[in-house]
């Protein structure tokens, strides 16, 4: 053993050479290496978060005006300003909706070529050989990102799908039927299949404590909310009780209420 002068630590000269994975990280030396390099899956996990809540946000409306019809009874008396203009901006909402899923699926591709990936997967390899692991293969998180990505390229195809026909000339050289099926059938799919893949990203992190710094929650648990709360209430209005009713009021029917009597009253 000796001490080397300027060095507050002991070498070996009998040791062999480590295989620990170390950089040059200057006067930050004294620093674990996983605390200087930041989380690539949160930052994709942002840009999940502001596609979920964009999307939400195109079809959330449509059901907001769907529970106004069906409380007045009629489809004639107007809606308020606000939703009035929340309607007319669903297609910037849905822009930005593939702009962030777009951004998302890059950021997630470009993971590997990171360098703080590069040093994970040294230390990754470096645990393993520590452990005397032969096989580092897990069952459930293959399965698990194998279902996150196929879901995130289905729903990224679909979104790529709505904002092509959401493009004037092509909505202009659709029939009514054939872009009301693409822009509401579909479209609430891509909802499903996008929520979903937020869903199995976070897998079994929904009871980890660790997951909420601050006792704040997770942004895959922000990510989630408002889409699932604007899918219920679809699944809601799809009971043919409601859907019924709604038809009838969008083909002119208007209920036997209070309010159409008094305005009858004061035609007459």
């Amino acid at each position: 053993m000796e001490k080397r002068e300027g060095d507050n630590h002991v070498t070996d000269q009998n040791a062999g050479p480590s295989i620990m994975p170390r950089r040059n990280t200057g006067n930050l030396s004294n620093l674990n290496v996983d605390t200087q390099v930041t989380n690539p899956q949160e930052a994709a996990a942002l840009f999940n978060l502001h596609q979920a809540h964009h999307f939400a946000l195109v079809y959330l409306p449509g059901i907001l005006a769907a529970g106004f019809q069906l409380y007045f009874g009629t489809k004639y008396k107007r809606f308020p300003q606000w939703l009035d203009r929340w309607m007319l901006s669903r297609k910037q909402f849905g822009l930005l909706s593939f702009f962030f899923a777009a951004m998302h699926a890059c950021y997630s591709l470009c993971y590997p070529m990171r360098r703080s990936y590069r040093y994970k997967l040294l230390n990754w390899a470096f645990q393993q050989v520590k452990q005397k692991k032969e096989n580092a293969w897990i069952e459930h998180d293959v399965w698990r990102m194998e279902i996150y990505v196929s879901l995130g390229i289905l729903g990224l195809a679909l979104l790529a799908l709505l904002a092509i026909t959401s493009i004037p000339s092509v909505s202009h050289s659709l029939t009514w039927r054939e872009f009301h099926y693409i822009q509401s059938k579909m479209g609430y799919v891509a909802l499903l299949l996008c929520t979903v893949h937020a869903l199995v990203f976070a897998w079994n992190k929904w009871v980890d404590v660790s997951q909420f710094v601050w006792y704040t929650p997770p942004s895959f648990m922000v990510a989630v909310f408002l889409p699932i709360v604007v899918l219920l209430c679809k699944c809601i209005l799809l009971l043919p009780c409601f859907r019924k009713r709604i038809k009838m009021i969008r083909c002119g029917w208007e209920a036997n209420t209070q309010t159409n009597q008094s305005s009858m009253t004061s035609r007459l």
